[in-house]
């Protein structure tokens, strides 16, 4: 079974709407949900997906 729980790497900081900033987020759901969800933030704050572990 696939772990539910992934983390995202992010080439840059990113200042997030909570305020929060960072290069690494968790993320819940498939590893293709996350890819689809991570490139789209990635692209809003102009930094590239690095890594999904």
């Amino acid at each position: 079974m696939e772990n539910p729980v992934k983390i995202v790497r992010y080439s840059h900081a990113i200042k997030f709407p909570s305020g929060n900033v960072t290069n690494v987020q968790a993320m819940f759901g498939t590893i293709e949900e996350v890819r689809e969800r991570a490139e789209k933030i990635a692209k809003e704050y102009g930094a590239e997906v690095k890594a999904i572990i």
